[in-house]
Parts: C-alpha cells; sequence; structure tokens
C-alpha cells in the first residue's frame, strides 16, 4: 500500500488520468467477460487487417518471450518439465497455473503461480520501475 502512495505522488496528473482509465477498462472488463469477448470477436472480424497487424507487431515486440514461452509448453509435452497441482506463492490449489520468469535467460526456470498471484507480481514489477 505504501508503494501506490510514493507512486500517486510521483505521478503527473495526465499520468494520473491514464492509470485510472486503465484500472476502470481492466475492472470492466473482468466484470463483463462475456460481453468484452464478443466485443473483440465481433471488432476483429470486422478489422481482420488491424488486428493482424497488431498481433505480429506483438510478436515481433517480444519476440525473445514467445521463444521462451515456446520452450516451457515444449518441455511440458515432453516431460522436462512438470507442471505442481498448487501455486508456489500462495499454495492455492489451481489447474491453470501461469509459469512465470524472473530471467527470460533462463528459459526453463519458472515459478508456477496461480493468475492472481501472476498478476500481483507483474503489478509489483511495473511500479517498481
Amino acid at each position: 500500500m505504501e508503494d501506490k502512495g510514493k507512486q500517486e505522488l510521483t505521478e503527473t496528473k495526465e499520468e494520473r488520468i491514464k492509470r485510472m482509465s486503465r484500472e476502470r477498462a481492466s475492472r470492466w472488463r473482468a466484470n463483463n467477460k462475456e460481453r468484452h469477448a464478443s466485443y473483440t470477436r465481433q471488432w476483429r472480424s470486422g478489422n481482420r487487417d488491424k488486428a493482424r497487424k497488431h498481433s505480429r507487431d506483438n510478436y515481433v515486440k517480444n519476440t525473445p518471450q514467445h521463444r521462451v514461452h515456446s520452450s516451457v509448453f515444449k518441455a511440458l509435452a515432453s516431460g522436462r518439465l512438470s507442471k505442481p497441482n498448487a501455486c508456489e506463492r500462495c499454495g492455492l490449489s489451481a489447474p491453470d497455473l501461469h509459469a512465470h520468469h524472473e530471467d527470460y535467460q533462463k528459459r526453463l526456470a519458472v515459478k508456477w503461480l496461480c493468475r492472481d498471484c501472476h498478476a500481483e507480481v507483474h503489478t509489483r514489477k511495473a511500479v517498481a520501475i
């Protein structure tokens, strides 16, 4: 909580407005998953070129991460890596654990986190930057 207070003191008015807008949009999407998914499908079907360009640009921008994610997927499929049944951070038993990388240079060194813990880890990283 203390970090958020420091963040609010150092950000400009424009940054604060953008942050609050992103938070509001994120809450709306979380509370309206089906509606958002329907809208996204509809938009993508009417804007195929834009959607493809966005996907391609995102892939190019994040190519090292995509390669690492692919390595994890292949290691899981081959049995070199196994996914535990519970989050390593909170212990919650979850079927869809996320592989979190602290360092992308270490491809198979992952922490298995539930969705909430993974989001919190990335939120804390963003605030620290």
